[in-house]
């Protein structure tokens, strides 16, 4: 009788790893590979207007001398750790290319921020300033209101200087006419037809004075620590999160074809080895 030699069979490896790299299961590694990059830098990007939003809020001057628009500047852009500040500045308004921010709230009454392209004078601002020229109440029907002309000629603003605004979910409604979501330069470049800073400077005062004009929006509160944003920060661990998730389950789709394969494998063996015995 032949010896029985099931017991001498090398146990299974999964042929060494090799169905691994086969056509289809090449295609789920680059597919993980993409969607684990792709979320690790969508988080970093969220982690990076994390700080930006907390520098910003830690970063706010109640009190202090008005300064030329050029101190607040990094570049063409308000610097985040100089927003509040008081700024002044000359120039020139275009009521032309006035627009409305809506979904603004002022002592809880809904409304819209008015916002006036500032051309300004005397210094290299390196575009117009986007002057929020105060608050206006929605109309009864959320309707957009009429608004006061800005003062004509050269006009002297002084307000607190603000960050660039964020830009919203790409899902949000597209706006109406004369109106925009955020200020933010990038929502700002095809609405104007010159350079423009990011950021903006909500006016406080200007010489001359417009009467009658829109209702001034307050300055920001004293803060000492800040204030980290939580929703920019729940986006940065939804990313994470969906970068752990593709991860596992690829180590579960290669565990559980491993596992496939080990059973047909053992399978197969015991036919083979009872085929041995009888043939014996």
């Amino acid at each position: 009788m032949a010896p029985y030699r099931g017991a001498m069979r090398a146990p299974y490896c999964g042929g060494m790893g090799r169905w691994l790299l086969t056509p289809r299961w090449i295609g789920l590694h680059l597919l993980v590979l993409v969607a684990v990059a792709s979320t690790a830098a969508l988080g970093w990007w969220q982690w990076d207007v994390s700080k930006q939003r907390y520098a910003a809020s830690r970063h706010v001057r109640p009190d202090g001398p008005v300064v030329a628009l050029r101190a607040v500047l990094i570049g063409s852009a308000v610097d985040p750790s100089q927003a509040g500040r008081l700024v002044r500045v000359s120039g020139r308004f275009d009521p032309a290319h006035q627009l409305l921010v809506a979904g603004r709230r002022l002592h809880a009454r809904p409304g819209y921020w008015v916002v006036t392209p500032l051309l300004p004078t005397g210094e290299p601002a390196g575009g117009a300033v986007m002057v929020v020229r105060g608050w206006v109440p929605a109309g009864p029907t959320g309707a957009a209101p009429a608004v006061p002309p800005p003062v004509t000629g050269t006009v002297t603003v002084t307000g607190w200087a603000g960050a660039p605004e964020q830009i919203p979910d790409a899902s949000s409604p597209v706006p109406p006419a004369g109106q925009v979501e955020a200020l933010n330069a990038a929502l700002l470049v095809n609405l104007l037809p010159y350079p423009v800073l990011d950021g903006f400077l909500a006016q406080l005062s200007s010489v001359p004075a417009a009467s009658p004009g829109p209702a001034a929006l307050p300055r920001p509160s004293p803060r000492g620590g800040g204030s980290w944003p939580l929703q920019n920060l729940s986006y940065v661990l939804q990313w994470w999160i969906f970068g752990a998730a593709a991860v596992w389950f690829w180590v579960l789709s290669v565990r559980n074809e491993a596992e496939v394969r080990a059973q047909r494998e053992a399978e197969s063996a015991a036919r083979s080895d009872r085929t041995t015995r009888c043939s014996a």
